[in-house]
């Protein structure tokens, strides 16, 4: 009997750390929402007019400033669907983009994930992104995360 209650005592603090450790893991993980996909019935747009390097100019978050000099921070989009964002405090991977009609735009993101000074380009932002706006060398890439909405501006630096 005394076997039993031990094994049953141990069992239960298993479960306590698990279900505990769990609990933290989430807690303390930042999601990454899931871009905003738009509808199926939406046919993808040409992917001409973002092909090149676009430096960063700045990043507002929340109608709040809170990068003022991109630091030659820089996104490649390339004709095949891929981009590259070199810069800012994460390594990032190469990974696709897809545009949408009425300027609906998905990114997906992947690459080291630490956490940014609040004045440092967070490319993982771009996960975000659900629009674009694009004026001649200027390009607006519209985001929102879980309580927070903001805006990469950029440069048009070279095309490819």
């Amino acid at each position: 009997m005394n076997n039993q209650k031990g094994f049953a005592i141990i069992v239960l603090i298993v479960l306590v750390v698990v279900l505990a450790g769990g609990a933290i893991y989430f807690a303390l993980r930042k999601s990454t929402p899931e871009p905003t996909t738009p509808s199926a019935t939406e046919q993808p747009a040409p992917t001409t007019s973002l092909i090149g390097k676009w430096g960063i100019v700045s990043v507002e978050e929340n109608s709040v400033l809170i990068v003022s000099d991109g630091n030659g921070v820089t996104i490649e989009f390339f004709e095949n669907g891929t981009y590259q964002a070199l810069g800012g405090c994460n390594q990032m991977m190469t990974r696709s983009y897809k545009m949408y009609s009425d300027s609906k735009l998905s990114i997906s993101v992947g690459g080291t994930k630490i956490l940014c000074a609040k004045n440092i380009v967070e490319f993982w932002d771009l996960g975000g992104v659900y629009s674009y706006e694009l004026n001649n060398d200027n390009l607006l890439l519209h985001y929102k995360e879980e309580v927070d909405t903001g805006t990469f501006k950029l440069k048009k630096v070279s095309t490819n």
